[in-house]
This record gives structure tokens, C-alpha cells and sequence, in this order.
């Protein structure tokens, strides 16, 4: 489900989205609803919500030769890595635990996501359309200036952990 940064749904043209009803639509058909709604004039009877940011696994794309990996979390955290390791090897020490990792705060709307991560070298924009169980993103450097585009792939992993285990790297621990 799309979430704003309170784990709340992404609502188009709602004021109170606890007192409203939810209706649950495809992601690629949010918009198409929305709009159907508003060229019937029909009063908006619920948020429009898709389901699409999913918390329970990794976002991966793979480079040349290593895996760029995304975490996401229902509060609006995000995480990022680079590494030749897969993504099961990342359970036990890619989380928001870690605090050499780079991390920002990310937001959602009509079927985007943006984000920003500070890293110790400097940061790294994020700029995506959400889609079933993939994120297209365009992502620019702010400390070499490069720009690339990468689709990030979702991936289930069982057992999510969030505590670090004696084996992670030493930029986790500082």
C-alpha cells in the first residue's frame, strides 16, 4: 500500500482519511479513478489508494558488477546500498540499524517517490514511479554530478531482521 511518512495512506482528495472508506485500486489504475470519479461529479465517497511500496524485502537492481539494494520502511525511512553480496546475505545487518548506511526520509504521491540520501560522501537524489513490485527510478549524484536510470526490482525476504548480527561491517557499528 502507498504510505505517507505517518503509515498512513496516500489519499488523492480527501481531508480525514480516517473517516473515510478506502478504495483499493491497481497502481497503474489510481489515476484512471480518480479521474472517472471527478468527470462524474461524484462527490469523493473514499481515498483512492494503491498498493505498491511493500516493506516485507528489498528493492534491487543489478549494475555491472554488484547489486544496488533499497530498503523502505512504513515511517518513511529510507535506506540504500551497494554491494556483490544477495540479497539474502543482507538480513542480518541491512537495516535501519546500521548507521553507516545511507538513509533519507522519502514521501509518495499520485504514484511517485522521492527521496534524498546522505551519505559520509555526500548525497544522492531519487526520483521514481511506483509500479507492481518495481520502482523506475531516476537517480543523480549530488557528488559527481552522474544520472543514471534504474529499475529496482522487488524482493521477498523471509524473517526481515532488524537487530545487527556479530557479523556485519564495520561501518554499522560506528
Amino acid at each position: 500500500m502507498l504510505l505517507a511518512l505517518a503509515a498512513t495512506p496516500l489519499l488523492l482528495g480527501s481531508a480525514n482519511p480516517r473517516q473515510m472508506p478506502v478504495e483499493k485500486v491497481a497502481e497503474k489504475d489510481v489515476e484512471q479513478v480518480a479521474q472517472q470519479r471527478e468527470g462524474k461529479g461524484e462527490k469523493q465517497a473514499g481515498p483512492v489508494v494503491a498498493e505498491a511500496v511493500r516493506f516485507d524485502g528489498v528493492y534491487q537492481t543489478e549494475q555491472s558488477d554488484y547489486f544496488s539494494y533499497l530498503r523502505l520502511y512504513p515511517d518513511g525511512t529510507a535506506i540504500t546500498l551497494s554491494t556483490r553480496e544477495p540479497p539474502q546475505a543482507l538480513n542480518h545487518w541491512f537495516n535501519r540499524n546500521c548507521v553507516g548506511l545511507p538513509r533519507g526520509a522519502y514521501t509518495v504521491e499520485s504514484g511517485r517517490i522521492e527521496f534524498t540520501v546522505q551519505a559520509k560522501r555526500g548525497s544522492v537524489e531519487y526520483a521514481g514511479k511506483l509500479g507492481h513490485d518495481r520502482i523506475d527510478f531516476h537517480v543523480r549524484s549530488l557528488m559527481n554530478g552522474s544520472e543514471s536510470d534504474l529499475s529496482y526490482r522487488f524482493v521477498p525476504i523471509d524473517s526481515l531482521s532488524e537487530e545487527l548480527s556479530d557479523a556485519v561491517p564495520d561501518s554499522c557499528r560506528q
